[in-house]
């Protein structure tokens, strides 16, 4: 399993660099590469801070017109967060936040996923999430 994830990694990187040398990636700092969904990989990049990430996001244009359209690349700001059995992961970019969990302990109700959510604290004052404040500020 470790040869096929080194082996997506060196593939990963090998796209990067052909299609976008100038990016010059520290690769040395690469902590995961993932794939949440198909045609779209996720290589975090160790920030700085313990739960600061920088994510190279590649995605496939699979809708595009043949022949082999290049992948469309792009940056995102991502942090993590874990507290008890859970981990929260929000992108800074498109205020998307999501909350992990095992398997075996996936809440079953909508009441349980809000206060598994709830449990990682990610809301500011006056119940609003960091999303919406980092928003707000941005705009005044």
């Amino acid at each position: 399993m470790f040869i096929t994830y080194l082996q997506r990694l060196k593939k990963f990187r090998d796209i990067i660099e052909a299609i976008e040398p100038r990016l010059a990636i520290e690769w040395h700092k690469v902590v995961l590469l993932m794939e949440p969904r198909p045609g779209v990989q996720v290589l975090l990049l160790h920030a700085g801070s313990p739960t600061a990430f920088r994510g190279v996001v590649k995605i496939e244009q699979r809708k595009e017109v043949r022949p082999n359209p290049e992948p469309l690349i792009k940056f995102a700001d991502i942090r993590l967060k874990i507290k008890g059995r859970y981990m929260g992961m929000m992108c800074c970019e498109d205020f998307t936040a999501f909350a992990l969990a095992r398997l075996d302990e996936i809440p079953a109700t909508e009441e349980e996923c809000v206060a598994a959510a709830a449990s990682l604290g990610l809301e500011g004052p006056g119940g609003r999430s960091h999303f919406y404040l980092d928003k707000l500020r941005s705009e005044l």
